[in-house]
């Protein structure tokens, strides 16, 4: 009877030290998400904010990425639309 007591406390020993140690990662993992969802508000309200200056000022807003390739003919031919016709 004294071993399984003895194997009972083990196993809580180790059920209390699993969920402690869970308990110190899911804090971290909700920091981490808490801390991207920030991140992620500031540049969707930076984009806004920028999109609001190219717009009030008859600027062209266009994201493009030179690594994919995205939207950069685009934006070039944005460009070459705007310029002035010379004859």
């Amino acid at each position: 009877m004294k071993k399984l007591q003895i194997k009972f406390k083990l196993y809580y020993y180790y059920i209390d030290l699993i969920v402690k140690q869970f308990s110190i990662f899911a804090t971290f993992a909700f920091k981490l998400i808490e801390f991207s969802m920030v991140i992620f508000f500031q540049l969707i309200n930076w984009q806004k904010q920028v999109e609001a200056y190219a717009r009030e000022n008859g600027c062209i807003f266009l994201e493009t990425s030179a690594k994919t390739g995205h939207n950069v003919v685009e934006i070039f031919t944005e460009i070459a639309k705007k310029l002035p016709q010379q004859s």
